[in-house]
């Protein structure tokens, strides 16, 4: 944990494992404990105004919206809703404003929404609005320079959440999995760690039902590929100057040494195809993986997608040893496994993976590979593998706002990798457009989007999911 605000905590752990000001480096964060967003709260009839953004038109021009002053949720209203309707308080007493009529709405995350924390208001009187914003999760933090570490707790995380996807519970632990991935000594690590503790609803009921109910604030629930998984990752503060490239690293060598990306392609329908471009009369690669590949090209470069080798690889094991012995910069599509994660099979090494951009079996005709896949790169360079990260985040963040290939330059400048590649969101988007256009361009006509493919948008969906 953090010496801070909660606020201030959840600030920190939405930027993910980039870069953090105060300490000048970034941190690995586990997989998601739980994921939380920012509501509206307070008087039913001003509650529904204020879920709309709309303080305009009617009895909505009457929102007062309390908020914690400087904080995300200051700062989101200040964005979106005129300074008149916006009351900051000093303190989080949002009880205390709204009795003593200072506001009719708060704005803070939804533990402080909870209406465990308004006992002086009639149910009827108090509502806790429909809509989450500035959604992201909240997790167990390592540090970046102990991969082995940061993978034992990201998948201690992700069995809880499997536990739970397979009914298995303190008193049936012993069901579950056993592995030697971190050798033999921690073969029942998963085992014991369920016995310890139960499975994620088990824990989520104890310590949190009664202020955030899970059937109400449905994201923590478990994601049973119905509905979406894509949820872009929040920035932080995008205005922080991060370091530049470091000398000797893969970002660093790919934009002067070698002077181009080179990308690991698996043949694959849909993800990586050659075909003849026939206005230059050339073969070039097209697809999902493909598309990625060239995001990345162009955040490196620019917008020069020219300067790209991609690199054909028979077979996920071939991508790994391309990859290990350095004749790839990054894998597209490779599956992420535990052992992949940790300790792949022929190489002996782990691996790290960005976000998932496609996720597998969610046709009902069997036309989808099986499998979670995602951008690879080494484990032992995370500026790398930060980079690509947010390259894929930026491709969902792109359609959540509604910015198309078109609207490139609606992305943010971001100076997280040093002012050089500011536009790196920019010039991704601006290559291949958001997730939704490289999805139909590339999948649609083969597995058309549905399940977890989609986009997890308000009102916000379950979002557990184990990888397992």
């Amino acid at each position: 944990s953090t010496p801070a605000t909660y606020l201030r905590a959840f600030s920190f752990l939405k930027k993910k494992h980039l870069f953090q000001p105060d300490a000048k480096s970034g941190f690995t964060f586990s997989a998601p404990t739980l994921y939380m967003g920012l509501r509206f709260g307070g008087i039913p009839e001003y509650v529904d105004c204020a879920d709309r953004l709309d303080t305009y038109f009617g009895n909505c021009a009457n929102v007062r919206i309390c908020v914690e002053a400087g904080g995300i949720a200051h700062n989101f209203l200040i964005n979106h809703v005129a300074d008149f309707h916006i009351r900051p308080i000093d303190s989080n007493d949002f009880n205390g404003a709204i009795t003593a009529g200072k506001c009719n709405v708060i704005f803070a995350t939804e533990t402080d929404v909870s209406p465990v924390h308004f006992p002086n208001h009639a149910e009827n009187m108090y509502k806790i609005g429909r809509n989450s914003f500035e959604y992201g999760p909240s997790a167990l933090v390592t540090r970046q320079d102990d991969p082995v570490w940061s993978d034992f707790v990201r998948w201690v995380v992700r069995a809880l959440i499997a536990a739970e996807e397979q009914n298995i519970t303190e008193s049936t632990a012993s069901n579950f999995m056993t592995t030697t991935v971190f050798g033999e000594i921690y073969e029942n690590m998963f085992v014991n760690a369920i016995k310890a503790v139960g499975n994620y609803g088990d824990l989520y009921s104890k310590y949190l039902e009664f202020i955030l109910p899970r059937n109400f604030f449905r994201t923590n629930l478990l994601n049973n590929g119905s509905t979406g998984l894509h949820l872009a990752y929040l920035l932080g503060q995008i205005i922080v100057k991060g370091p530049d490239p470091v000398q000797g690293s893969t970002l660093y060598n790919i934009r002067t040494s070698l002077g181009e990306l080179r990308c690991g392609i698996m043949k694959r329908v849909g993800f990586g195809e050659v075909v003849m471009d026939n206005t230059t009369g050339i073969e070039r690669w097209q697809g999902m993986d493909a598309d990625y590949c060239y995001a990345l090209c162009a955040s490196l470069f620019q917008g020069d997608l020219s300067r790209i080798t991609i690199i054909d690889v028979e077979n996920d094991e071939m991508g790994f040893q391309a990859l290990d012995n350095g004749t790839v910069d990054v894998l597209a599509g490779g599956r992420i496994t535990l052992e992949a994660d940790v300790k792949e099979a022929s190489t002996g090494k782990g691996f790290t993976f960005s976000l998932p951009y496609f996720y597998g079996d969610e046709d009902e005709n069997n036309l989808s590979p099986e499998g979670v896949f995602a951008m690879v790169t080494r484990e032992e360079d995370p500026q790398w593998s930060n980079f690509v990260f947010w390259i894929v985040s930026a491709t969902i963040s792109a359609e959540e706002q509604f910015i198309t290939q078109k609207m490139s330059n609606d992305m943010v400048y971001i100076y997280l990798f040093g002012p050089s590649l500011k536009g790196m969101f920019r010039d991704a988007i601006g290559a291949v457009g958001n997730y939704g256009e490289i999805y139909n361009r590339s999948m649609e006509l083969i597995v058309p989007r549905g399940g977890r493919n989609l986009l997890n948008t308000n009102p916000i969906g379950p979002q557990m999911y184990s990888f397992f």
